[in-house]
């Protein structure tokens, strides 16, 4: 009872307060705001809050480095707007796990169980314009299957990785517009909405082009548009480094 009544005084007095927190601003070069469904645009600032819901968008020649809760990194790269979806750390002990049930983040059964565990955890971003470096924290260790990023063309899912996204909504050079993921360790792939996927190593960069899709006739006789997918057999000069990499590689 006594650990009860500690957590509900611990609880937000007001649902508006109640929004999940899910990293931290841990590096800003230039600058970001963090925009949300009825609030207020914020500039950023290093040790700034992000909360389930909030898109990171950064200005021309501006980037920010995000801390998660799970100690996973996200590099928002210039000129780039990113959603956190959702994002949902399993509990780590009982007061934990009490807490979450009471936040509303969990049901009992969820925390009860390794597979009730596995589906109280969850990571999924989306990459609305520009390009994100991804480097997975311990929901991607623990339970691989919870970490997605979308686009608005495929999924993104990984087994222990350190990827990198960019969308081209026009063509760069040689680089086509679409949607591209790189590699840089670990493991991923490339799934679009009808279910087709592709597998990619390290080094290995995948392709989702905005143009040459086809269409497709299903057994009900409704027509469909497939998006293909790619395998490319080199790095598109459109992935360039970013002054923040030098931190992630140092953790």
């Amino acid at each position: 009872m006594v650990l009860v009544l500690a957590a509900l005084a611990l609880l937000p007095a007001h649902p508006a307060l109640a929004q999940r927190v899910v990293g931290t601003i841990d590096r800003l070069i230039g600058s970001a705001r963090l925009e949300g469904e009825g609030r207020a645009s914020l500039i950023v600032s290093v040790g700034d809050r992000v909360s389930e819901g909030q898109s990171i968008v950064t200005d021309a020649g501006s980037s920010v480095l995000v801390r998660m809760v799970d100690d996973a990194v996200l590099v928002v790269r210039p000129g780039s707007r990113i959603r956190v979806d959702e994002y949902r750390q399993a509990p780590s002990g009982t007061a934990d796990a009490l807490m979450s049930f009471l936040r509303g983040d969990s049901t009992w059964r969820e925390l009860v169980g390794r597979e009730g565990r596995a589906a109280a955890q969850a990571s999924v971003v989306t990459v609305i314009t520009g390009a994100l470096r991804s480097v997975t924290g311990a929901i991607g260790r623990r339970s691989p299957g919870s970490v997605r990023i979308n686009t608005t063309t495929v999924t993104i899912g990984i087994r222990g990785t350190d990827l990198e996204v960019l969308i081209l909504d026009q063509g760069r050079g040689d680089d086509a517009p679409g949607t591209y993921m790189r590699v840089n360790s670990g493991a991923a792939f490339i799934e679009n909405p009808q279910s087709e996927r592709i597998d990619i190593e390290a080094g290995r960069v995948g392709f989702a082009p905005v143009e040459g899709r086809t269409r497709s006739v299903r057994p009900d006789g409704s027509v469909v548009e497939v998006q293909p997918l790619f395998l490319l057999e080199r790095t598109p000069a459109s992935f360039q480094p970013g002054e923040l990499d030098g931190v992630i590689g140092a953790r």
